[in-house]
């Protein structure tokens, strides 16, 4: 983090990205040579700055946007990884992460407006509306693949690798309660039945003493 009295500036530095208002530079600097001493001690900042690491959990990060909530999204180059920080404290320094989306192609092109997080990966432009209240939320789906095959592939709640016992502790968590909770499982028909009713009823039925 370099401040000022008059500018914040943001820094994750995995990789390293850094926002100054609405405009994206890149460093490009490796994430363990920068921490091996202190970060001042690598870089040659105006008077009146300071150097802190806003996150060192986001590695290969290459470009970041701000939203209006002062969450940081930030892209990263080989892992095709896209992530949310936040810093919920005001100590300048993210506390949560949130992956968002994983095995993109170079998502490394971020922009945020009017409440959208908007991605350039590649050949393909993604947005992302109301991300921001969305960062709170429950996604519910099962996966087709197992535990640690690194493939996010969603199955209908119960019919997959995940199965129903983990989404009744979900649903039965009073921790839980009130948290909003999206239902990303594949759409059609079963029997006429539309999918999402099926899942929706399956999980009504976990949730139940």
């Amino acid at each position: 983090m370099w401040t000022s009295p008059r500018r914040t500036v943001l820094a994750a530095l995995a990789g390293a990205a850094v926002v100054v208002g609405a405009a994206a530079l890149l460093l490009m600097m490796d994430r363990t040579d920068l921490l091996a001493g202190s970060p001042d001690s690598r870089i040659t900042l105006p008077p009146g700055f300071t150097l802190t690491v806003y996150s060192d959990d986001v590695e290969n990060a290459r470009a970041m946007a701000r939203g209006d909530r002062g969450t940081i999204f930030v892209g990263t180059r080989g892992a095709g990884n896209l992530y949310a920080l936040r810093d919920e404290d005001g100590d300048h320094v993210a506390e949560r992460r949130w992956l968002i989306a994983r095995d993109l192609d170079l998502p490394t092109g971020l922009a945020f407006r009017n409440g959208s997080l908007y991605v350039a990966a590649h050949e393909r432009i993604l947005r992302w509306d109301g991300i921001e209240d969305r960062l709170g939320c429950i996604h519910l789906n099962d996966c087709k693949q197992p535990l640690g095959s690194h493939r996010d592939r969603h199955e209908h709640i119960g019919k997959g690798e995940i199965g129903e016992e983990a989404f009744r502790f979900i649903m039965r968590d009073k921790r839980l309660v009130g948290v909003p909770k999206i239902l990303e499982t594949p759409k059609g028909t079963f029997r006429r039945r539309p999918w999402d009713k099926i899942n929706l009823d399956t999980l009504r039925r976990l949730a139940e003493k």
